[in-house]
C-alpha cells in the first residue's frame, strides 16, 4: 500500500468497523501513536491532525480576536452573558433600545469590564446572574456601570431604584 498523508496524520493500515471504513493512523506529533479514525473524515479534511494542530493554535492568544468563556451553549446565551451584552449595547450602540436613557446621558461601563476580557472580569466582580434578578446600578441610580455600582436586583428591589423622569 501506498503511504496517505492527510495533513499531519499518516495513515499506516485501513480497515472496516461496522461496515465504515476506518483506518490506523500516526501524527507526525508522535503524541498519539497509532489512533484510529473515520477514513471518510481524512478524505474530506475535517480531520488533520490528532488534536495537537488545535492545542497549538489555541496556545497562541495573539491569533484570536474572541475569547471563549463558556457562557454560551446550543446557541443560547446565559442569563449573565445576555445582561453583560445588553449593558454594553445599551452604552454603547446609539441603535439601541433605550440608548438615550443610558449611553446617551453619558453613562458608561468601567474599562475593566470592556474589551477583550470584560465579560470574565465581569463574573469575577459580579457573579453569576441569580434567578429572578437583573443588573441594576446601586446606590447612585445616576452612576457607570462598575464593581462598586452594581449589583444583581430583583424587580422590586429595582423598582424602588427607579430614576424619576423629570416631566
Amino acid at each position: 500500500m501506498k503511504v496517505k498523508k492527510f495533513g499531519r496524520l499518516t495513515v499506516l493500515r485501513v480497515f472496516k468497523i461496522e461496515g465504515r471504513d476506518h483506518c490506523e493512523a500516526e501524527c507526525v506529533c508522535g503524541s498519539t501513536p497509532n489512533k484510529v479514525y473515520r477514513l471518510r473524515r481524512l478524505l474530506v479534511g475535517s480531520t488533520k491532525s490528532c488534536g495537537c494542530y488545535r492545542r497549538e493554535i489555541s496556545a497562541r492568544p495573539e491569533i484570536h480576536n474572541t475569547v471563549r468563556h463558556g457562557h454560551r451553549a446550543n446557541g443560547h446565551s446565559s442569563r449573565t452573558y445576555v445582561s453583560y451584552r445588553s449593558m454594553i449595547q445599551r452604552c454603547y450602540d446609539s441603535n439601541a433600545t433605550g440608548f438615550k436613557y443610558w449611553g446617551g446621558r453619558g453613562i458608561k461601563v468601567c474599562a475593566r469590564w470592556r474589551g477583550r476580557f470584560g465579560f470574565m472580569h465581569f463574573v469575577e466582580d459580579m457573579g453569576l446572574r441569580p434567578p429572578a434578578t437583573s443588573l441594576d446600578r446601586f446606590p447612585n441610580k445616576s452612576g457607570h456601570y462598575s464593581k462598586l455600582n452594581c449589583r444583581w436586583a430583583n424587580r422590586c428591589a429595582q423598582q424602588n431604584n427607579l430614576r424619576r423622569q423629570a416631566a
